[in-house]
């Protein structure tokens, strides 16, 4: 079994990335992570939660045989593939519990435009590309909050204020199931 990276090994890798000025405008690949594991669509949910465990990571970009995203797979669809299923996990494929939905974001855009998207989508991830449609990345909302501006501005002036990220922390923390397999 592979060797789980700790909280400091991302924490490390994170400080490493770009600074921005407090008044400037962020960008996803200034906080991104840029290790990411893939799986494939044709991988066993098994091996999907390995890489989880390896990685030490609750969600995994699914991408075709080209390394281009296709989905995203987290920890809660395979609880959920598993339980609602009946199946042990090696007797499933990731195509069987990957989201239906897949929200992509530039490199290149700020992360007020990336916050916006996981408020409006009610998600908590997004995943990085560059201008040719590759992965680059993984965005998550706790990576927004450690690295983002949070001065007490008005929502007006300031579209990553402490008011916009709890208003995405609210959107995203309603859970919604998945449609129910027919008998």
């Amino acid at each position: 079994m592979g060797r789980r990276k700790s909280a400091n090994d991302e924490h490390v890798a994170r400080r490493e990335a770009p600074h921005h000025t407090p008044r400037s405008s962020p960008t996803v690949a200034t906080v991104m992570s840029t290790e990411v594991a893939t799986c494939s669509a044709e991988d066993t949910l098994s091996r999907c939660a390995q890489l989880m465990w390896d990685w030490c990571c609750g969600s995994i970009p699914v991408v075709d045989d080209l390394g281009r995203p296709i989905s995203i797979i987290t920890d809660r669809d395979i609880c959920m593939a598993a339980y609602i299923q009946g199946k042990p996990l090696w007797d499933m494929v990731v195509a069987s519990a990957m989201s239906q939905r897949l929200f992509t974001i530039n490199e290149h855009s700020d992360l007020a435009e990336a916050e916006g998207m996981m408020r409006r989508h009610g998600i908590r991830r997004l995943l990085v590309v560059n201008n040719t449609g590759d992965l680059v990345g993984i965005l998550s909302l706790g990576d927004i909050i450690e690295h983002g501006n949070f001065a007490p501005f008005h929502r007006a002036a300031d579209p990553l204020s402490r008011e916009a990220i709890a208003e995405t922390v609210a959107a995203v923390r309603h859970v919604s199931r998945p449609p129910q397999p027919k008998d």
